[in-house]
């Protein structure tokens, strides 16, 4: 295989774990939404097999589109530990803000961030935060997307406090640390996870 060839491998496996994680975020917020009442793998295929991007789009299947075995992961780990999981991001919370405060959207982006870096060690430390940050920079502002990124940080400290050490040390506290230093670039969303963004971003506001 050709470094070319390489090179569009692994764009196109990026783009599917991606949009996985819109999937997982999307599926485990209309599971919650309605109470539970539609079993999660029900919701789950049928945002799979029935996704519309815009509005004037036929319905077609994201099925092939995805990475199954990480979507499937994400969905049963968030809902085995979330009780443990809301509580770590709980703990990082300041005094003026809690789970109930949180914008919908950047609660459940932080659930399953927190998953990742706890349980999905084989996932890279930045790869993690870099994804879950882009996402949040599609519904927020600045100052939010800063306030999401420094809890991730805070989370990865926690969580992996070598690997953490070895991609960046800093001395701020709390909420208010600056994002990672890295060698490489974050993935860049491209267009299709724009809209499949813009998509999510819309449900999410019903």
């Amino acid at each position: 295989m050709s470094n070319k060839d390489q090179k569009n491998s692994k764009a196109l496996i990026n783009r599917k774990r991606t949009l996985s994680r819109l999937i997982a975020i999307q599926s485990f917020y209309q599971f919650e939404f309605y109470n539970g009442e539609q079993p999660i793998e029900l919701v789950k295929n049928d945002l799979i097999d029935n996704y519309v991007i815009e509005q004037e789009d036929s319905v077609k299947s994201f099925r092939k589109k995805i990475d199954l075995n990480l979507l499937e992961t994400l969905l049963s780990g968030i809902q085995i530990n979330l009780a443990e999981i809301d509580h770590e991001i709980s703990g990082l919370l300041k005094d003026s803000w809690d789970l109930d405060t949180l914008p919908d959207v950047m609660l459940y982006i932080l659930r399953f961030g927190s998953f990742e870096l706890r349980y999905m060690k084989d996932v890279p430390l930045k790869v993690v935060i870099d994804e879950y940050v882009d996402i949040g920079a599609s519904f927020f502002e600045t100052k939010k997307v800063t306030f999401l990124n420094g809890i991730l940080e805070n989370l990865s400290r926690h969580y992996r406090s070598e690997e953490f050490e070895k991609v960046g040390t800093h001395k701020a506290k709390a909420v208010e640390i600056k994002p990672i230093a890295t060698e490489e670039k974050p993935t860049k969303l491209d267009t299709k996870i724009k809209r499949a963004i813009a998509k999510l971003k819309k449900s999410l506001k019903k």
